[in-house]
């Protein structure tokens, strides 16, 4: 456990595509690429069909959109809908019908009364295509190698490219129903099949003779992993409302089943000896809920959820090893039989005494109620020949948590408003009752909110919380060699958080409005002498929208994020820390935008361009007060950048007929040390993919024709 912190920092580079996720959010969509849940205008019905043409090549740019290959698509997405004067009505929505992102729902019925809706989706997921691999039989549950494979000498002669992606395949039809003159009770039912299937990648691991723990002569391989599942999900409510009374209750069953029990692999460094771990296992959820509101007398509100769930899980297991370890290999168990019971209890209480004054309070209880199987079993590290000279049990986790919010709002004038909450969380964690670990936070916060005039709203806030955690005891069984004594998990840490903020929103006249806000947080963990100490979180945006006619908006906005850590670990084991890091991330976003709508009466035109950029850099020290950097080794920093253009145009030929054009540019450069220059064979005693950083410039063109009935 004393590489947990330092791989810690190999994991960072994994953050930093959020910011430029978040920055794509602001992008308006092109004809073919619509987001499925986009709501129908009932007034309108319209068909668009036409084409589009990416220029290269990328599963990065076209992950989740069906765009990642260089060619020509078609566009086709409709909205359609019937109203009759009986009530009886039917509405249809289809979006990107041309890719392999296509989404088809068709509803109907009576207002009112009764409705049926079907519905397909597909969802891509295109991960990397850069990667390769010697194994053949990829997709499958057995891997094996080529004959007269030498890890050593003719790796590179075997590999063949890998393509990482999968999909999901949606079929869902439900109802609901009104029966009755008096339509007090509602009844709904859905049911939804899904598939999901691909390959994605997982690691495996085998041990050699007289092999003593985690490392010694132990190899390991990135395994391509089959992706076959199939999800079957029901719902069923019924709800009743009269007056001041709500009641709905609810059930719930979510069936999955893995069509592959295990992944077999022969081992690249030894072809001659056969790997095997098991896969995700078939598994089972039910639950029942209870939903009840009421309207109390003097402005007040109650209303309650209660929920039962139980989950489970009874595949056999996989032996001990694949290899001949010589002793007696009989498990204790053929199954987990696992078994795990849910409970929530969930009250809310909203009241207004006074009209200048609201006040609300919550209660939240969950339970995690763990009662699957636990034994004794020989510890055969990663398929080795010869079993640790301990045993393990395993500890199933159970757990209750709680949560009391208390919050009041008061308008003490037209001018300020006062606003303070109160919280309280209580978590209790348990092993098997052999051990437990007890965390209590408490809350409290207050924000003010000042409008001088009609032109400026203010808005501050702070907020203070300490976590209290009951002594830390380690797993027992677990040496010194494996999990240091003295770290401390950041989320099982004393902890002290402060944040501050405010907001501000300035209209100097009705044509512009311009809005910044700033955020300041800080986490300490004093009691923590290894794992993270401290992080501090600063971000800031400015925005500007100017209307000059009301046919002519713009946009912009710059968003600046710091967040800055502070690490100790001990590569030596002990239990006062060796080295020290300092974790630097910032992530900036600029956009601009705007439309032009009824140019002449004929002409709408609208841009949007995005800039993101991240940086990632640690210092490591063998000091936490002065400077020695030059006496360990340093990661690279790492670096990604978007640029994201978006250009659309529409030509209204008449009140049906419309002609659409658009254009999107996107470029996407990273640098990311963890991938840059890493082969297959890199690394000592390990097979990797060898995936590379899925830098892209794509340009999309579009051109479609829009038809209104």
């Amino acid at each position: 456990m004393q590489q947990t912190n330092r791989q810690h920092l190999k994991r960072r580079q994994a953050r930093q595509p959020v910011g430029l996720a978040l920055a794509i959010v602001f992008s308006c969509p092109l004809p073919g690429v619509l987001a499925a849940s986009e709501a129908p205008q009932p007034e309108v019905n319209e068909v668009e069909i036409g084409a589009g043409y990416v220029s290269d090549d990328s599963y990065r740019f076209g992950r989740y959109t069906g765009l990642e290959e260089e060619g020509a698509y078609f566009i086709g997405d409709i909205k359609a809908q019937k109203y009759r004067e009986d009530g009886y009505n039917w509405r249809l929505r289809g979006t990107n019908l041309g890719l392999d992102s296509k989404y088809l729902h068709l509803e109907g019925g009576k207002q009112g009364r009764q409705e049926i809706h079907i519905e397909y989706q597909k969802l891509p997921n295109f991960i990397n295509d850069t990667g390769a691999t010697p194994f053949g039989g990829v997709g499958s549950s057995n891997l094996t190698l080529p004959a007269g494979f030498d890890i050593n000498t003719n790796l590179n002669q075997n590999l063949a490219g890998l393509d990482r992606d999968n999909e999901r395949e949606r079929y869902g039809v439900g109802t609901s129903i009104i029966p009755g003159k008096s339509r007090n009770w509602n009844f709904r039912a859905g049911y939804q099949h899904e598939t999901k299937k691909g390959v994605s990648a997982m690691g495996g691991a085998m041990g050699g003779s007289g092999f003593p723990g985690f490392t010694g002569t132990t190899t390991a391989a990135i395994l391509p992993e089959p992706i076959d599942y199939v999800t079957d999900k029901v719902d069923l409510s019924l709800g009743y409302a009269k007056d001041k009374t709500q009641l709905e209750f609810a059930y719930h069953m979510s069936l999955f089943d893995n069509q592959d029990r295990s992944l077999n692999w022969q081992d690249p460094f030894e072809p001659t000896r056969v790997g095997s771990q098991a896969l995700a296992p078939r598994n089972q959820f039910h639950q029942l809920t209870a939903t009840a509101g009421y309207a109390l007398a003097g402005n007040s509100r109650v209303t309650g959820v209660l929920s039962l769930g139980r989950m489970t899980q009874d595949w056999n297991f996989q032996p001990y090893a694949t290899v001949s370890p010589g002793v007696d290999t009989s498990l204790p168990r053929d199954s987990l039989d696992g078994e795990v019971w849910l409970k929530t209890a969930r009250i809310d209480l909203t009241s207004r005494p006074l009209p200048k004054l609201r006040l609300n309070a919550a209660y939240r209880y969950h339970e995690r109620d763990n009662e699957s199987s636990s034994a004794t079993y020989d510890y055969f590290i990663a398929d080795s020949t010869t079993a640790a000279t301990a045993p393990a049990t395993n500890r199933p986790l159970s757990y209750r948590r709680q949560q009391v919010n208390l919050d009041a709002n008061y308008r003490a004038s037209q001018m300020v408003s006062l606003a303070g909450n109160l919280g309280y969380k209580a978590m209790r964690r348990e092993y098997d009752d052999t051990n437990a670990n007890d965390n209590d936070e408490y809350t409290a916060g207050a924000r003010l909110k000042f409008y001088p005039n009609s032109e400026l709203d203010t808005e501050v806030y702070a907020e203070h919380s300490r976590r209290d955690v009951s002594d830390y005891t380690n797993t027992p069984g677990i040496s010194q060699d494996v999990e240091n004594p003295a770290l401390r998990y950041y989320y099982l840490a004393d902890r002290d958080r402060d944040q501050i903020g405010m907001q501000l929103s300035y209209m100097p006249y009705e044509k512009i409005t311009l809005g910044f806000n700033v955020d300041y947080s800080r986490d300490k963990y004093d009691d923590s002498d290894i794992g993270l100490t401290e992080s501090k979180t600063t971000s800031y945006t400015w925005d500007l929208s100017y209307v000059p006619r009301s046919n002519i908006t713009t946009r912009a906005y710059y968003t600046f994020e710091k967040i800055k850590s502070d690490q100790a670990g001990s590569e030596s084991g002990l239990l006062t820390p060796d080295w020290f890091a300092q974790l630097d991330d910032r992530f900036i976003t600029l956009g601009v935008g705007g439309e032009i709508r009824d140019i002449r009466g004929k002409v709408d035109l609208g841009m949007d361009y995005v800039f993101s950029k991240s940086t990632g850099e640690s210092e490591l020290n063998t000091s936490d007060t002065v400077s020695s950097a030059a006496s360990l080794g340093q990661y690279p920093d790492l670096e990604t950048i978007l640029n994201s253009l978006k250009i659309h145009a529409r030509y209204n030929y008449s009140e049906t007929l419309a002609l659409k054009l658009s254009y999107w540019y996107q470029h996407y450069d990273a640098d990311n040390w963890a991938l840059d220059g890493i082969g297959p064979g890199s690394v000592p005693d390990v097979l990797l993919l060898g995936e590379n950083v899925q830098d892209y410039s794509v340009n999309v063109v579009t051109a479609s024709v829009a038809y209104r009935f």
